[in-house]
């Protein structure tokens, strides 16, 4: 099977494109996951979990945007999504959310596959604004062929942030970002293979 990406590869890309706006990106980042999180768990206090639905929203819509054109604005966090969709993006999490415990529930193993075959399944669903059932088949179909390399790829995304992590905490302002634009960027490049 032809080879699609390489772990470097994809770091130096994802690099690219935090470098430019760097702070901008980072601050961005940092307001949708841990400023509007505390937000939302104030403001709906037990129902915060839909506080967290809309942070993992905001946060697939802010790497997607850097992606596909270097920039994210918050006048087009929602733009194009009507309430159906994002039931769907929901859906999509709970199904992901399933199918992990019940693969960690029969052994680790199985749990690991299932979390490495559905982990695009969110992306799909943001951006392709499709069904749930739907979005986790194609999670499954792009990433067939690819697992252990994938696998490889969230070791080393967890590495990074265990450095960035013992970098006074500080590094992590980075790291953290940074794995989200390098697992879009997977996200992209396994779907544009799965297309050709």
């Amino acid at each position: 099977m032809k080879q699609t990406f390489s772990n470097r590869e994809i770091l130096k890309e994802a690099t690219a494109i935090l470098k430019p706006h760097r702070l901008k990106a980072i601050g961005q980042y940092l307001f949708i996951s841990f400023i509007l999180a505390i937000l939302f768990s104030v403001l709906f206090g037990r129902g915060a979990l839909i506080g967290s639905f809309i942070t993992i929203f905001l946060v697939i819509r802010w790497s997607l945007s850097y992606v596909k054109k270097g920039s994210f604005s918050f006048e087009e966090a929602f733009e194009g999504v009507t309430f159906k969709h994002f039931i769907y993006f929901i859906c999509t999490l709970l199904l992901i959310g399933l199918s992990i415990v019940g693969g960690l529930i029969l052994l680790i193993v199985p749990g690991i596959i299932f979390a490495i075959r559905l982990m695009f399944a969110m992306y799909i669903s943001v951006e392709k604004q499709i069904k749930p059932m739907a979005a986790l088949k194609e999670s499954k179909r792009i990433t067939k062929g690819y697992r252990w390399k994938i696998f490889w790829f969230c070791c080393l995304m967890g590495l990074i942030n265990i450095l960035g992590f013992l970098c006074l905490f500080v590094g992590i302002l980075y790291t953290i970002p940074l794995s989200k634009i390098s697992t879009t960027l997977l996200y992209k490049k396994l779907s544009e293979k799965a297309v050709n």
